[in-house]
Order: C-alpha cells, then structure tokens, then sequence
C-alpha cells in the first residue's frame, strides 16, 4: 500500500488490561471523558456519539497547548472497533485515521490494539504517534485496572 507517494508503515500498540472487554469497550466507544485515559488532553467535548460525530480536545504536550478535532468514521459493536479521523491538529496527528479495537481474552482480561498507518519515511511522525498510543493504553489500563479492585 501507498500513501502520498511513498511507502507506508503501520504504527501499533497492543496492551493486555486486567477487565472485562465489554467495560473496556464502553469507555472507548462513548466517545466522550477521553481525558480520563488520555494525558494528553486536558479537556474535551463532543457533538454526539455515533458515525459523523466530533470530538474537540484541549491537547497539552510539555509546554506546547492546542486543539485537536477528531471525527468518529466508524463504530463496529459486533468486532468492538471504532476507526477515528483527525481533522485539525498539531503535527504529527493531523490527518491521521487511528483504529481502536477491543478483543476479549476470558471474561476478565481484555486486549486493546491502537493502529494507524504514517508515511515510511516520516519516523518521527511514527515515534510520536506510538508514544500517544502507549500513553492512551496505559491509561485505559490503569482506568480499568482500578475498577475491578
């Protein structure tokens, strides 16, 4: 696969949560409160919840503050799946379509995959995005984590 002209590669995270996959799932999919998993976003708000939807996050990274929009392109109950589309924001998110999917392992542990696909030759793009992945899935594990104790 091709994208702008070059080579693509697919940023990917994979983290394995202590909770049920149905608790999981209902955090992602309502689409809203991302800021209690995503340090990163210090607020946000949103004009629904289903396909069409948007999302308006107060982003802060270091001393840097801005805004990202997002767009809910998919929601897939049955494979658990939403597919989200940035529409504004600061280098390297801009334009990026993230996949986020939730797979139950037993009835109390749960894997979430993160995935995007960036250009081959923009790995600093690839690095910061992994890295926003990796901080999202960590705070879904503790955010769900702490419930079930």
């Amino acid at each position: 696969m091709k994208i702008k002209g070059g080579e693509i590669m697919k940023v990917q995270i994979t983290k394995i949560i202590d909770a049920p996959a149905e608790n999981i799932w209902k955090t992602i999919r309502s689409y809203d409160n991302v800021e209690r998993f995503n340090p990163m976003v210090t607020s946000s708000t949103i004009t629904g919840t289903n396909e069409g939807s948007e999302r308006v996050c107060q982003i802060q990274f270091g001393d840097q503050q801005a805004e990202l929009v997002e767009n809910l392109d998919l929601v897939d109950e049955e494979n658990k799946t939403i597919k989200v589309s940035i529409t504004h924001a600061p280098p390297p998110f801009g334009g990026q379509q993230i996949t986020f999917q939730v797979k139950s392992l037993d009835e109390n542990k749960a894997e979430l995959v993160i995935s995007t696909d960036v250009a081959d030759d923009n790995k600093q793009a690839a690095k910061g995005l992994e890295d926003v992945f990796q901080m999202m899935s960590v705070g879904l594990k503790k955010l769900h984590e702490k419930e079930m104790n």
